[in-house]
C-alpha cells in the first residue's frame, strides 16, 4: 500500500496468498483482493487492515474483478470458465455463470449494466448480475463505456459499437484501437494505438503517430486534457495532449433566423408522438455536457426533478440513421 502523500510503502499480508485481482469499492472505502484459491479478502481502506473474507466456493484462482457502483455488486471471474456475482452489502454470492471473461470489463453509468468479454465472446449482464442480457460473438480484451451516448466500444480487430439500450451492435469502425478511454467533455474516445474517435458519429477523427514499439496501457487525466499511453516493451510513457481547435467563422450570419429556437418548459416536457412512437426511433434528454439524464417517451414527461438549465432533446431514427436535436430550457 503506497501512501500518496508521503510516498511511503506499507506491506499488508493477505490470507490465502497470491493476490491476483483487485477491485475498489468507493461506497464503503474497501478494497477487494482476489486470491488464488477462490477467496476474496476485504480490506478496510481507511485503516489498511483485513476485515474478513468471502468464500466463492471454488478452489480456482480469481483472475479479475469489477465493482459496479450502480448496484454495489462485485463481479469476479475465476479460472474455471466461471463468473461469480457478490452482493457487497451482505457479502453473499448471488449468482454464478459459466462464462470466463478474458480481462475486459466496463459498466454503463446510464443503465448500470455490466459488460465483459472473453477471447471470442462478449456478454451484457444485468446490473445485479442475475441475468445475461446478450451474448455476442465478438471477443475482446478492451472495452470502453461511452456514457453520454449510452454506447460500449468493443475493440477486436475493428471497433464495434454496441447500443447500450438494446445491447445490439449498431455500427463498426474499420480499425483496431487496443485499450481505450472516453473523454465525455470532448465527446471522444482515445485508443492506445494513437487513434482518436468521434463517439457521437462513431468515426475515426485522426491518428496520432506514436513511436511506441508495443502500446498497451492507457489512462486519462481529465483535469489537464491529457491521455497517457504506456509502451509495453519500450520502457516509455507517451503523453497525448488534446486541445479544442479554433473554428473559422464566415462574415455571413450562421443562424437560420433571429428567433430563439429554445423551448422553455416548467415541470413537464411534452414530446410529439409522431416522431418517437415508432420503435425505430429513440428520444433522450441530454444535459449541457452531453450526458443522458432521461429517456423520453411520446407525450408528457416529468422533468420537475431536474435542475434548471439548458438541456437538449436528441431523437434518433434507426431506419434513416438521422439525428434531430433541439434545445430545451428547464425553468422553475
Amino acid at each position: 500500500i503506497i501512501n500518496g502523500v508521503t510516498d511511503s510503502v506499507k506491506r499488508l499480508t493477505i490470507p490465502h496468498g497470491g493476490p491476483s485481482a483487485f477491485a475498489y469499492n468507493a461506497t464503503s472505502n474497501r478494497l477487494y483482493v482476489g486470491c488464488d484459491n477462490g477467496y476474496v479478502v476485504v480490506v478496510d481502506g481507511a485503516a489498511d487492515t483485513v476485515l474478513y473474507e468471502v468464500n466463492l466456493g471454488t478452489s480456482w484462482p480469481i483472475i479479475n474483478m469489477l465493482w459496479n457502483p450502480a448496484t454495489n455488486y462485485l463481479f469476479c471471474a475465476v479460472g474455471q470458465d466461471s463468473m461469480f456475482v457478490v452482493d457487497c452489502q451482505t457479502d453473499e454470492v448471488r449468482a454464478r455463470w459459466n462464462v470466463q471473461p478474458y480481462g475486459a470489463w466496463c459498466y454503463s453509468p446510464v443503465t448500470g449494466r455490466v459488460y465483459t468479454a472473453s477471447a471470442n465472446t462478449f456478454w451484457a449482464l444485468s446490473p445485479h448480475g442475475d441475468s445475461i442480457l446478450a451474448t455476442i460473438p465478438r471477443g475482446s480484451e478492451w472495452l470502453c463505456a461511452v456514457p453520454f451516448v449510452d454506447k460500449i466500444y468493443i475493440s477486436s480487430g475493428w471497433v464495434y459499437v454496441l447500443d447500450g439500450s438494446t445491447n445490439v451492435i449498431v455500427d463498426t469502425i474499420p480499425t483496431g484501437g487496443g485499450a481505450m478511454v472516453c473523454d465525455t467533455s470532448k465527446g471522444k474516445v482515445y485508443a492506445a494505438r494513437g487513434l482518436v474517435f468521434d463517439a457521437r458519429a462513431d468515426t475515426l477523427l485522426t491518428t496520432i503517430p506514436l513511436p511506441a514499439f508495443s502500446p498497451y496501457g492507457i489512462c486519462q487525466n481529465p483535469l489537464d486534457g491529457r491521455v497517457y499511453v504506456t509502451d509495453q516493451h519500450g520502457d516509455s510513457v507517451y503523453v497525448l495532449r488534446d486541445t479544442m481547435p479554433g473554428i473559422e467563422e464566415s462574415h455571413e450570419p450562421q443562424a437560420a433566423s433571429s428567433k430563439s429556437m429554445a423551448t422553455v418548459v416548467r415541470g413537464v416536457l411534452v414530446l410529439q408522438g409522431d416522431r418517437t412512437q415508432n420503435t425505430g426511433h429513440r428520444a433522450e434528454l441530454l444535459d449541457i455536457s452531453g450526458r443522458k439524464v432521461k429517456e423520453l417517451r411520446p407525450g408528457a414527461n416529468n422533468v420537475s426533478g431536474l435542475a434548471p438549465g439548458v438541456y437538449f432533446v436528441r431523437a434518433v431514427s434507426r431506419e434513416l440513421s438521422a439525428v434531430n436535436c433541439h434545445k430545451v430550457v428547464i425553468a422553475r
